[in-house]
């Protein structure tokens, strides 16, 4: 059984622009995500049960990717993200896929680890609930993958919300206890201010960064104060989402 640790990301975000590639403690805010994904599943990959796959948009930007040493670039549909991630089971071998997205810079190694389990342990798609933005994550077999995207396999467009390609009727949640203030804590990268809060919670980690817990975050992010910098912002990607959401819809 192979799994493949996928990082979705792109470089052309219009609201950051190369948005992986801005730094942190003189690092690519990348650098500190693939970090994490290769320790928590170091066992794994050694073993030839995991591989770290960042899976970009075929286009000439995207070779800034290769910079990372420590993850394997597979280039593929340049608009239509879940045909991209068949195209990459293909490639690798996956018979399942632990999806990541790559603004997630701290994405929750509780919750990855929990995916990935519910997955070896027979699960055709999980996703996580209950969690703070840019914790939650989901993962699926490559079977259930390949059959939920038949009919979509020629459209053009299929990017915000592309979860509801799957048949939600095999969703498996995991839950997780909520935060009591999690609708402040917000750690996902879309703009400036989210450059700059993990700039400065990146800084305050140090060398914890590679270990640091869902709990330690949450309590490093309140005991600096750090969601005053971009929990303002969390509206205003939810008002975008709706709107990307409903032109995609169009289209399916």
């Amino acid at each position: 059984m192979k799994t493949g640790l996928l990082v979705c990301a792109r470089m052309g975000s219009s609201r950051l622009p190369k948005k992986h590639l801005h730094e942190a403690s003189g690092k690519p805010l990348m650098y500190y995500l693939l970090g994490r994904v290769n320790k928590e599943f170091e066992k794994e990959i050694a073993n030839g049960e995991a591989e770290v796959i960042i899976c970009s948009p075929n286009e000439p930007a995207s070779e800034e990717f290769r910079q990372f040493n420590n993850a394997k670039l597979f280039l593929g549909d340049v608009r239509n993200i879940p045909k991209r991630h068949v195209e990459a089971a293909a490639a690798f071998g996956l018979d399942q896929i632990v999806n990541i997205d790559g603004d997630d810079i701290l994405f929750s190694k509780r919750a990855m680890r929990r995916i990935y389990q519910a997955l070896m342990d027979g699960a055709n798609y999980v996703y996580t609930k209950n969690m703070p933005t840019g914790m939650n994550s989901l993962g699926y077999k490559t079977p259930f993958l390949i059959r939920c995207m038949e009919p979509f396999m020629d459209t053009e467009v299929i990017e915000t919300g592309w979860g509801r390609v799957f048949d939600q009727s095999e969703l498996q949640y995991l839950d997780f206890e909520p935060e009591p203030d999690q609708d402040l804590i917000r750690l996902t990268l879309d703009y400036p201010e989210d450059h700059i809060f993990f700039n400065r919670l990146i800084t305050l980690l140090g060398d914890k960064i590679w270990d640091a817990d869902d709990q330690l975050i949450y309590d490093t992010v309140r005991k600096n104060k750090l969601y005053e910098i971009n929990a303002f912002l969390s509206q205003a990607h939810s008002d975008y989402f709706k709107q990307q959401y409903a032109k995609e819809g169009e289209q399916l």
